[in-house]
């Protein structure tokens, strides 16, 4: 593993046209940095099973071709922000296994095209989870 126990390398940061990032169970630490935000070609962000801390950076509802959102099984604080609403075609959004709470924004309403969303129904509120 090329990434033993450390933040999320600043080395992606330079990789203009990214379409996918699959960084999941590699042991990385810190926070989800807003950078991530800028790729307008990411269709897929999968960070799952790592030890990543603090909240979800809004600067992710800026990935507009995003289909595929694998945040679970973190250490991720928070609500999922509102702005997660306005992604015209995620489909899969997945934050179980975290410490989120509050409201999931407008990823349940009728408006949305997410078609599996997984969370934490004790800690979120969420048409789903009822």
């Amino acid at each position: 593993n090329p990434f033993s126990r450390g933040p999320i390398p600043d080395v992606f940061n330079t990789l203009e046209s990214l379409r996918e990032l699959s960084l999941d169970k590699t042991h990385l630490t810190g926070t989800i940095p807003a950078w991530i935000g800028k790729f307008s070609e990411l269709r897929l962000l999968d960070l799952r099973s790592n030890s990543l801390t603090g909240s979800i950076p809004a600067a992710l509802a800026d990935l507009a071709q995003l289909k595929y959102l694998m945040l679970n099984e973190n250490l991720l604080i928070g609500s999922v922000p509102d702005s997660f609403g306005t992604l015209p075609g995620l489909m899969v959004a997945s934050f179980h296994h975290n410490g989120i709470q509050g409201g999931v924004g407008q990823l349940c309403s009728a408006n949305s095209d997410v078609q599996l969303l997984t969370t934490d129904c004790d800690s979120v509120s969420c048409p789903c989870c009822e």
